[in-house]
């Protein structure tokens, strides 16, 4: 079982990847998608049902990160920066496993 990063430590590491990758960019245009490619993290978009926004799934220390497409731009967005937290701040080191609200 992992342990849970607190808010102090999950508010330092946004802050040093928001330094490392887009200093001189305001918080609300920071490229997702451009971030997802330089971490090597897949993007998909995919029908979901309904009530799931985003699913973050890695194995072998590879990630993908899948959108429900139904769902608007604005919900993907969130979403995309959702599962990113999830991949930085628990990343599964080489194991198989997804990650899903109900764990």
């Amino acid at each position: 079982m992992k342990v849970p990063v607190g808010k102090a430590e999950a508010v330092n590491r946004a802050k040093a990847l928001y330094a490392e990758y887009f200093q001189n960019t305001s918080y609300d245009a920071v490229d997702l998608d451009l971030l997802a490619k330089k971490l090597d993290v897949v993007v998909l978009k995919h029908g979901l049902p309904d009530d799931d926004s985003g699913v973050l799934l890695v194995k072998d220390s590879r990630a993908i990160i899948i959108l429900n497409k139904n769902h608007s731009d604005n919900r993907q967005r969130f979403s995309l920066a959702h599962e990113l937290g999830h991949y930085l701040l628990h990343n599964a080191n080489g194991s198989a496993e997804v990650f899903h609200r109900d764990q």
